[in-house]
């Protein structure tokens, strides 16, 4: 369905696509272009560059009168509020906040989603704890007495930090200071000495935590433990995690923590056979998605139908699961 702001963005771009020249057929007029938007993150992370695989995939290979877009948003409330409001398609989200929207959680108290549809789940986005070296950090009771970055009030990356610093049993009225920086931030704060730690929620292997790690020393510190594992197991919307060895250079040996998922979500009311086209066209060409945005991992089908998946899956979604898992398909 086309509402308001996004019909005039949809028909903008449209116009701008043909004058561009960018992959038209000739018979896809501006009028016959059947166009829509994935809400992803900011451009440096994986959400946006799953969003933009998925995208070139389906634009290059799909119908000649359908595009996709991926927007670069601030994040998983940003999108599922541009998403209740038609501005937008499809769009990932933390798991944990697509149980919030679904259930009338925390910002969304008193006005569920109801209207909110599972596609899939992707992968995990762990909670991953970079700390200096010089600043002594060997496991979270260490962060008592100085400065942490939780995130941006109202991000994501704030609610999930302190959803799991909660389920720790942690007071950050015992860090020396409490820091609320967006995440493009953090690396020169750290590298600066002006904080200590700084926790980000992120899929791995990752590029901005390999750059992060390169620039000055810095290290990942687990996040494990027998109270991390009661919090795991009473929260459907979290799991456990490992960054494998090796994952990056100054980081040899595997690090424990836990992690929220990325799933991509859409409305009850868009087009069944456009979520169904997607969500197929995500099935069917995983591992080559998983070339390019390394984060995606091995194709698990049974999981992305699943895991982290508050929100019911959408009749076409779950269409288009059956004939892959029908075949004996992973």
């Amino acid at each position: 369905m086309m509402r308001g702001k996004a019909v005039r963005a949809r028909r903008l771009l449209a116009g701008m696509l043909l004058s561009a020249g960018i992959a038209v057929a000739p018979q896809a007029g501006a009028e016959s272009l059947r166009f829509f938007t994935l809400g992803t993150a900011s451009l440096a992370g994986t959400y946006y560059a799953a969003g933009r695989a998925i995208c070139r995939s389906i634009n290059a290979e799909g119908p000649d009168d359908l595009r996709c877009s991926p927007e670069p948003t601030p994040g998983s409330q940003y999108n599922l509020r541009a998403l209740e409001a038609g501005e937008l398609e499809f769009a990932f989200v933390q798991s944990d906040w697509q149980n919030k929207a679904y259930e009338g959680k925390g910002p969304f108290a008193g006005a569920p989603m109801t209207e909110l549809r599972s596609v899939m789940s992707l992968y995990g986005e762990a909670v991953t704890l970079v700390v200096r070296d010089e600043a002594g950090i060997m496991a979270v009771e260490d962060l008592a007495g100085k400065a942490v970055d939780l995130g941006a009030l109202a991000s994501a990356r704030r609610g999930t930090t302190d959803r799991v610093l909660d389920g720790l049993g942690v007071d950050t009225s015992a860090f020396g200071r409490v820091a609320e920086l967006t995440s493009s931030a953090v690396g020169s704060e750290l590298c600066a000495g002006r904080i200590d730690a700084a926790f980000l929620v992120i899929g791995h292997p990752n590029t901005f935590v390999a750059d992060l790690l390169q620039r000055c020393a810095l290290r990942l510190v687990p996040l494990d433990g027998p109270e991390m594992r009661r919090f795991v197991e009473a929260s459907a919307d979290f799991e456990t995690f490992v960054i494998p060895a090796g994952s990056y250079d100054p980081a040899p040996e595997p690090v424990r923590t836990v992690s929220t998922l990325a799933t991509l979500v859409t409305r009850d009311d868009v087009a069944d056979d456009l979520v169904g086209y997607v969500a197929r066209t995500v099935i069917a060409r995983y591992d080559t998605l998983a070339e390019t945005v390394p984060a995606l991992g091995r194709r698990d089908l049974a999981r992305m139908r699943k895991a982290g998946l508050t929100a019911p899956l959408h009749a076409a979604a779950a269409a288009a699961f059956e004939p892959a898992q029908a075949g004996g398909a992973n």
